[in-house]
């Protein structure tokens, strides 16, 4: 397939190979592949503008380093330590999937490493290391980005081979290697005792809460049409000593995957502001003052004259005089749940709208 390359339907393939002999081959996941592939290439673009503009010289370690010796080099962040954490349990997931032949799920586990968390997550938390950070932290994440990028392209190479040997060939090598002329002579990625020192639960379970925050919060301002430039205040409310440690340790990572003006920890609810439950411990709020645009408040009343004129209609077809002798029962019930979603709608209309209101 011209327009997509090979590595993109060798993907596409390998991934079908979980449904049996027989598949119908879907053009547009071939496309989603080949998209992957592009993803790859410039996340490996990104890190080769990281590790080696003019003024910084990186060269990787030696070998690979344990958790303590990348400490040694800067302190580690929360998502430092968590893309180190994800990398070695991928890396045992996908020795363990090549070893009993598992093709398509080798190739999932890769894919969606590579893509959820290397890239989503991980290199858009450089971004501000790069504009801002000290000397100390952007050499600490150049280690950590070139370890996990340069096994994540040896863990594809099998499935993608032309691609990756392109990008690989653009990458440093450790001096403990013997410069290989080619990936397919250098060494698969295996859970040895440097990528076992990277297994981190903690790091996991708070950065899935630091996850889950940003999605709430992400979802407070979509919801409420909030321009993605606008910085407005975030306040997190728990007063659970486990939520109370992790967040201490992923407000700056909030911060900046939400463009908040600022993260705040607080144990009492504050006033005129969005919220979303995260858990029942955990809550998110927004000050949405003077965010909110005239267009949303002219959205929300125009829906809840539309709610009301439902409404209406609704209760005066159930109060005609024939309704309770000729329906039949499992209309008036369907009816009874609708004018009850109804009457839940325009409440949570009414409410929002009063929020919005008193920001303005």
């Amino acid at each position: 397939i011209a327009q997509c390359g090979t590595d993109a339907l060798r993907l596409a393939l390998l991934a079908y190979t979980s449904q049996g002999r027989n598949i119908n081959l879907d053009i547009n996941r071939v496309v989603a592949y080949r998209n992957f592939c592009n993803k790859l290439f410039n996340a490996t673009k990104f890190a080769i503008n990281f590790l080696f503009p003019a003024d910084c010289g990186f060269v990787p370690s030696a070998k690979a380093l344990k958790l303590d010796e990348f400490e040694q080099i800067g302190p580690l962040r929360l998502v430092d330590k968590w893309i180190l954490s994800r990398f070695a349990d991928t890396v045992e997931k996908v020795n363990a999937a090549f070893s009993s032949y598992d093709m398509s799920g080798a190739a999932l586990i890769t894919h969606n490493f590579v893509m959820d968390e290397m890239c989503d997550v991980y290199i858009e938390m450089s971004k501000p290391i790069i504009r801002s950070g000290t000397d100390a932290q952007k050499a600490v994440s150049r280690e950590c980005l070139y370890t996990i990028l340069d096994a994540a392209i040896r863990m594809l190479h099998p499935i993608i081979p032309y691609v990756t040997e392109e990008l690989w060939q653009h990458l440093p090598r450790r001096a403990s290697e013997t410069a290989p002329e080619s990936i397919l002579q250098s060494a698969f990625p295996v859970c040895d005792e440097a990528v076992l020192s990277y297994v981190s639960p903690e790091s996991e379970s708070s950065m899935a809460l630091v996850q889950q925050c940003v999605a709430a919060i992400r979802s407070i301002r979509t919801s409420f049409k909030i321009k993605p430039s606008a910085k407005l205040p975030v306040y997190l409310k728990t007063e659970n000593q486990t939520d109370l440690d992790a967040l201490s340790l992923g407000t700056d990572l909030i911060s900046e995957l939400c463009n908040a003006q600022s993260v705040v920890i607080v144990s009492e609810r504050p006033e005129k502001c969005a919220a979303g439950a995260i858990s029942a411990s955990l809550s998110a709020y927004v000050d949405l003052c003077g965010a909110v645009p005239t267009s949303e408040l002219a959205a929300i009343r125009t829906n809840i004259g539309k709610t009301e004129k439902q409404i209406e209609k609704m209760e005066k077809k159930m109060n005609a005089p024939t309704y309770q002798e000729k329906v039949p029962e499992r209309v008036k019930n369907a009816d009874t749940l609708k004018i009850a979603d109804m009457r839940a709608r325009l409440v949570e209309l009414n409410n929002t709208l009063t929020l919005l209101e008193s920001l303005a």
